[in-house]
């Protein structure tokens, strides 16, 4: 059985933070406890304990958390797979976003009445008592990949069956199926799965970096929403999709499956000729267009890469072109996102980072983008990257006592650890006035935890690869002379640095900096309606 943290030393040495920090600190907090509150077999999968998703079950981030989990607890993949089944969509509904084979974004069920979530819930279809909304393009993906692979050591999964919102019974194939055929039909002219943003007041973007700044132009213009767009990681996991489902339903569904196998493979030829920047020698986060219908690249630098290198999206190209795109992606990720808690979700730049730290920005660096990064670097045969970036994720969770969705850093790299505690004890620090306050002991983060204290438990943390002579290998050597430490101040504040984040201007400072930027697509906007 997994143990807190408190009882884990690693085998390595980690100069992130102190040793007491790691080291039988009783107040590491601990990871299987906290996991156990969040889900309960047979029940939900809450987002989080925090006071922004506790009511909540998201799509994505069960399905992350399922598939982060699979070896290790793969009940949770089991009730999650019924679960989102259950509330899989089965008609077009422009003010949910739901359409049939659709994968839900977000279900609540409120506790309390109060009247700003009922106007939420009425906006988005829901009612005074539950909601459920469709606005995400991951979410079924990664539903068709966590059932393909769930079913490879539990095939009769296929044959369970589910009561949908509609009333009607299906089978978890079936839903697979639709989920799948949602996938197909979603990929445009482009040959790029792109996906409509039908309710204007709806998530500006339907990725997990769902912020109205969470993409942006390099002169920080946001992007055209009035159109489709064509998000990088999107056609990774779309790509993923469909060639899994090939997999699992070639004997039953043969002529189909052979569609979607191909659909997989175009969609990474053309991941590769359209979202790549030459000049730049990394992937565009995105693709939108003018009102022409000309396809932009989003040339901004955005974590989203290293998500793609947790797909098969580099196995299906020749070993000299893996080597290319996959060594980009890592120096790119390693040497300009790098922080003691993980990965930014972009790099620092001066010219367009607003003074408020937004949700998803340099910012900010979330364990989950970390996570997904560490495990494309073991995908791809880089699993010394990969533990130096899941120390990161476990230093960040023992320094800050808490799962945190995400973690403020500033320009210079120092970690703002926010907790009421350092707020009365240096009751005169800065004020940081952030976009959104962080949500306690999300699931996702718990998730990769978990994980990687299993691996540290069981002697799996680091398997280094064995050819020295291999290209990975080389890579290692070259990132890993160059990386940098910093440690961070693990649960205390110095007198440099008396800063904690304000909660006060989730809304100020989403008014502030959000507006202003909706404000340079008025026009846009206008011909939306």
């Amino acid at each position: 059985m997994l143990k807190g943290s408190q009882d884990f030393r690693f085998e390595t040495p980690i100069s992130v933070v102190d040793d007491a920090i790691i080291d039988n600190d009783p107040g590491t907090p601990d990871t299987l406890a906290v996991f156990n509150e969040l889900f309960k077999p047979g029940n939900h999968l809450y987002t989080s304990l925090g006071a922004n998703y506790s009511n909540a079950t998201f799509g994505r981030d069960s399905e992350i958390t399922a598939l982060t989990l699979l070896h290790v607890m793969p009940q949770v993949a089991y009730d999650v797979i019924l679960r989102l089944a259950s509330l899989q969509g089965t008609k077009q509904r422009n003010i949910s976003g739901e359409e049939a084979g659709h994968i839900h974004h977000e279900s609540r069920v409120f506790k309390t009445k109060k009247i700003g979530q009922t106007v939420a819930s009425l906006i988005y279809g829901g009612n005074a008592e539950q909601m459920t909304t469709y606005f995400s393009s991951d979410s079924t993906p990664l539903f068709t990949t966590l059932v393909a692979e769930y079913a490879k050591e539990n095939p009769d999964i296929l044959n369970e069956k589910v009561i949908r919102n509609d009333g009607k019974e299906i089978t978890i194939g079936q839903s697979t199926i639709e989920a799948t055929n949602w996938v197909f039909n979603h990929i445009a002219e482009s040959g790029l799965v792109e996906v409509e943003h039908h309710n204007i007041l709806s998530p500006m973007h339907q990725t997990w970096k769902d912020s109205p700044t969470g993409y942006i132009r390099e002169d920080g213009a946001m992007l055209n929403v009035a159109k489709p767009i064509a998000y990088l990681n999107i056609q990774a996991l779309a790509a993923d999709s469909l060639s899994a489902s090939a997999k699992l339903f070639s004997e039953t569904n043969p002529n189909q499956s052979k569609k979607w196998q191909t659909a997989a493979d175009s969609i990474t030829k053309n991941v590769i000729n359209k979202f790549w920047m030459k000049d730049k020698q990394f992937f565009a986060s995105a693709i939108d267009k003018d009102w022409l219908g000309k396809e932009r690249q989003i040339k901004t630098i955005q974590s989203d890469a290293a998500w793609i290198l947790n797909t098969d999206i580099f196995k299906r190209l020749p070993e000299d072109k893996q080597e290319k795109y996959i060594s980009a992606t890592i120096k790119e990720t390693f040497l300009n996102l790098l922080t003691d808690v993980g990965i930014r979700c972009r790099p620092v730049n001066p010219e367009i980072d607003p003074k408020v730290a937004e949700y998803h920005s340099s910012s900010t660096s979330w364990p989950v983008d970390t996570y997904q990064a560490a495990e494309g670097c073991r995908r791809n045969g880089l699993p010394r990257l990969a533990q130096e970036l899941d120390n990161r994720v476990l230093n960040a969770v023992n320094a800050s006592k808490d799962h945190s969705e995400l973690y403020y850093v500033l320009p210079d790299g120092s970690v703002v650890l926010y907790t009421d505690e350092l707020k009365k004890k240096h009751p005169g620090a800065k004020r940081l006035s952030v976009q959104m306050y962080p949500d306690a002991n999300t699931t996702w983060t718990v998730a990769a935890t978990l994980a990687i204290k299993d691996r540290i438990e069981n002697g799996n943390n680091l398997i280094v690869n064995p050819d020295k002579n291999s290209w990975q290998y080389k890579l290692e050597d070259e990132i890993l002379a160059l990386i940098k430490n910093t440690p961070i101040a693990g649960g205390t504040v110095s007198p440099e640095r008396n800063i904690w984040v304000d909660k006060e201007p989730v809304i100020k400072g989403l008014g502030r900096i959000a507006l202003k930027q909706l404000l340079k697509n008025s026009e846009e906007y206008i011909k939306k309606l």
